[in-house]
């Protein structure tokens, strides 16, 4: 079952950029901020697209819309540098634009403005967003082999050995055993960084055995045991430490000086900017050494919680890893450390069920690894919603289907998708929750008129000590 009931979570779509929070120019005038911070994505779908004989890549931004009553629409700022601006799009009153034909491999940065109908005032800027991020894991799937990528650059996770488990820095997480757990991301361009990186996890050592234990590494098919660039994790008294290694041959490694705190949440992450290689421990500079070499190119694959040529493997849990193109700034990382990469419950099974042509297309066999397959590859530039679904809504409206699934809602929704949608059923609200909480004074005494309660009172509960959502006699 899911960790999670996903009609409750807020829908925003992992790999799009939500910009939010702008400080308004006008009384009146103000773009919407997040009403959750922990809900803010801040990646971007960044897709190479062939033009002429050169690549490109598209980028899809989205961002609240105002509640103010005078908004006119929104302008959409971008250019090469941090607040350098060069290009100015007005986008109307949408609040979602795809911008087109930029440099593959060239990081832009995005804001947002909002003007009002007499186009004479106009915001300040948004929180700014940027295509450097090119990996991002929250490891928040139901379940099933792979990690989606929340970066929008499609370098999916496969999971080998490590486990699920709810007990995540921010939601869920994954837990590595220290012996041959890991996960790895297959070789792509955007993983071979060069002139600049971040790279940062949260970490739960369970047990800090003496030694390394990788936590994140691109590895080299010629020198397995030695990674492009690496973070790993030490109990000895050098700490933690992060390596690049230099397209002139020359390895620069980078000690913390203290190990991690086990049995207690720490992020570590490093940072090079083309002339110094960081290491941050909980946020906090604690190594620094200049290096002015770019990073070795490399074939191999990207690996998470293990590097298994050097027999280094992490012992604990991991969660909301990050991989930049470029060196992050301290406050953005404690931006990062403070923001989950996601905390949306992507299931795969109703992704396919929120769509006839994928019911229709994955109905003999309907899993959560093809719903996230087809969701990085093509769902999410098709701008398809990762759960429209409503599993409480269909179960509630029909009797036979709690009896027989209750609150199995990964069954359920295996019904919809073989059975359900061909036989004409719907997720459409056909229950009457306002009726059925009239039925009974002790359901409005403990949930008042919250609707989705009464629902999910009814699959648990109230079927179960037959109760209706039909009138009674006298009601």
């Amino acid at each position: 079952m899911p960790r999670k009931w996903p009609h409750l979570l807020r829908r925003f779509l992992p790999g799009f950029a939500y910009l939010g929070g702008i400080d308004p120019l006008g009384a009146d005038l103000r773009v919407g901020p997040l009403l959750l911070r922990r809900f803010v994505f801040r990646a971007v779908i960044a897709v190479p697209l062939t033009v002429g004989s050169t690549m490109a890549q598209a980028v899809t931004l989205a961002w609240n819309p105002s509640a103010s009553p005078n908004v006119g629409g929104y302008l959409l700022y971008y250019g090469l540098g941090r607040g350098q601006y060069t290009t100015v799009v007005d986008v109307g009153n949408q609040t979602r634009y795809t911008v087109l034909d930029l440099e593959d491999g060239v990081i832009y940065y995005f804001a947002v403005t909002a003007y009002d109908t007499t186009r004479t005032i106009e915001s300040d800027f948004s929180n700014e967003v940027d295509t450097g991020l090119v990996a991002a894991f929250g490891f928040e799937e139901v379940s099933g082999a792979l990690a989606l990528d929340a970066s929008g650059r499609g370098n999916l996770g496969s999971i080998s050995g490590a486990l699920r488990i709810d007990g995540g820095r921010f939601g869920g997480g994954l837990w590595f055993d220290g012996v041959d757990d890991r996960v790895i991301l297959n070789p792509a361009t955007s993983l071979d960084l060069t002139t600049e990186m971040t790279v940062g996890a949260w970490l739960y050592p369970t047990n800090l055995i003496a030694g390394r234990q990788a936590i994140i590494a691109k590895e080299r098919p010629a020198e397995p045991e030695q990674p492009a660039y690496y973070l790993a994790a030490h109990a000895g008294y050098n700490g933690p430490s992060s390596a690049i290694e230099g397209a002139d041959g020359q390895r620069l490694e980078v000690f913390g000086g203290r190990p991690l705190e086990p049995f207690q949440w720490n992020h570590l992450a490093a940072t090079f900017d083309g002339e110094m290689l960081r290491l941050y421990l909980n946020g906090v500079e604690v190594a620094a050494q200049p290096h002015s070499a770019t990073i070795l190119k490399t074939g191999g694959p990207l690996t998470l919680g293990g590097l298994t040529a050097a027999g280094q493997h992490f012992e604990g849990i991991m969660d909301d890893v990050r991989v930049y193109r470029r060196a992050i700034t301290a406050e953005e990382l404690w931006e990062d450390m403070n923001t989950p990469v996601s905390t949306e419950v992507f299931n795969g099974l109703e992704y396919i069920a929120s769509y006839a042509d994928l019911i229709d297309a994955f109905r003999t066999n309907p899993t959560h690894e093809v719903g996230a397959l087809h969701y990085t590859g093509s769902g999410r530039i098709e701008g398809r919603a990762i759960g429209a679904f409503d599993i409480v809504q269909y179960l509630a409206n029909y009797p036979d289907l709690v009896a027989a699934f209750g609150t199995d809602f990964e069954a359920a929704t295996l019904h919809y998708i073989k059975q359900g949608f061909f036989e004409g059923r719907t997720d459409e609200l056909l229950f009457d929750a306002a009726q059925y909480l009239a039925n009974y004074p002790d359901l409005v005494a403990a949930f008042g008129t919250d609707l989705e309660a009464a629902m999910l009172h009814y699959i648990q509960q109230g079927f179960f000590e037959g109760r209706t959502a039909q009138p009674l006699g006298g009601n």
